[in-house]
């Protein structure tokens, strides 16, 4: 009963949320949990780790934001931010599961270019899931 509520309750938040974006008002993240600096995985290219400091990292850096994501020498500003929860995905061993889980649109630079991406990202297990849906054709700035 109480998750149905909360759950309630974030999908008026969220529609209040896209309606903002539409006004020309800045896009915000608001799935705190996956706000912060993250480490590339030597695995696996889509999983993230947690770190304090962006030297451990090197050119695997990705700092999420509230408003954008800076990576390895290129920064992306937010468009559209839809967040949901899923209860499918395991947060941690031995734990329900449910996870909130964010599809962040963005305009992107870096090097001299711009695009446009589209990410999901949500977190389980103590990594970072970053999976990259869609990229446009990158541009030349002039």
């Amino acid at each position: 009963m109480t998750r149905a509520l909360l759950t309630g309750i974030a999908a008026l938040f969220l529609a209040t949320l896209a309606t903002t974006a539409r006004t020309g008002t800045p896009v915000m993240l608001n799935n705190k949990e996956i706000i912060g600096e993250w480490c590339a995985s030597k695995a696996d290219t889509e999983l993230f780790f947690s770190s304090k400091s962006r030297e451990d990292c090197g050119a695997g850096a990705l700092n999420i934001q509230i408003n954008g994501i800076e990576g390895w020498e290129h920064g992306c500003q937010y468009t559209a931010v839809k967040t949901w929860y899923d209860p499918t995905i395991p947060t941690a061993t031995k734990t329900p599961t449910g996870a909130l889980v964010s599809r962040i649109e963005m305009i992107c630079t870096g090097e001299g270019y711009t695009w446009r991406e589209r990410v999901t990202v949500h977190l389980g297990k103590g990594f970072l899931s970053y999976k990259s849906n869609w990229r446009s054709k990158a541009k030349r700035v002039k």
